[in-house]
């Protein structure tokens, strides 16, 4: 199979860095150590690390590539997750406080580059840790989810809504005034106010 036919059916849309990093090799003669994707047979990308070198023949002409090919999947994963956890909650997929804080202060500069007003606004949740402790963790974390929910389909799509952390939440309305952002609030909180919770009818 030449390199053409190679890249046209394996490789992942990103052909020309590859042929260029071996004709980096021949020139240079030194090894090359380059990530790319591939297509699997069954249907999947896999990441690919390669390390090759060109052996040149007796008449020191290119004549094969020499290297290690490693799947990195698996690695690649990985790190994708761990870059989630590092930004995102895992259970609600919000944004931590860390990203919440970086996109409020977008807001803050967008607000006065474009003389525009928005919102903020911060939720907690009452008696949240009796609910942890009657009913236990996995009955706490139904509530973040459901809450994360409402919240998610009373704002419009261009607000941000993060978890700063346990039960608090806040939510930026982007261009918006004091009555909007009133009237958003209080539709939130009777949103919130007729959470379906299976075990509500039991006392708090």
């Amino acid at each position: 199979v030449s390199f053409d036919e190679f890249f046209s059916t394996v490789i992942h849309k990103e052909r020309s860095r590859i042929k260029q990093a071996v004709e980096n090799m021949i020139h240079t003669r030194t090894p090359e150590t380059i990530e790319y994707r591939i297509s699997a047979s069954d249907g999947t990308t896999r990441h690919i690390l390669n390390t090759s070198e060109i052996v040149n023949d007796e008449q020191e002409q290119p004549a094969m590539l020499l290297g290690i090919v490693q799947d990195v999947s698996r690695l690649k994963q990985a790190e994708e997750e761990i870059r989630f956890l590092a930004f995102y909650d895992s259970l609600t997929g919000l944004g931590n406080r860390m990203v919440f804080m970086d996109r409020l202060n977008l807001a803050i500069k967008s607000a006065i580059w474009r003389e525009k007003r928005f919102a903020l606004l911060f939720l907690d949740l009452d008696h949240f840790k009796r609910i942890n402790d009657m009913f236990g963790h996995p009955a706490g974390d139904q509530v973040l989810v459901a809450v994360t929910e409402k919240i998610g389909d009373t704002i419009r799509a261009s607000d941000i809504l993060g978890r700063l952390g346990g039960e608090e939440f806040a939510v930026i309305l982007l261009e918006t005034d004091v009555t909007a952002a009133r009237e958003i609030g209080e539709r939130i909180l009777n949103e919130l106010a007729g959470l379906d919770i299976p075990w509500q009818d039991r006392t708090l």
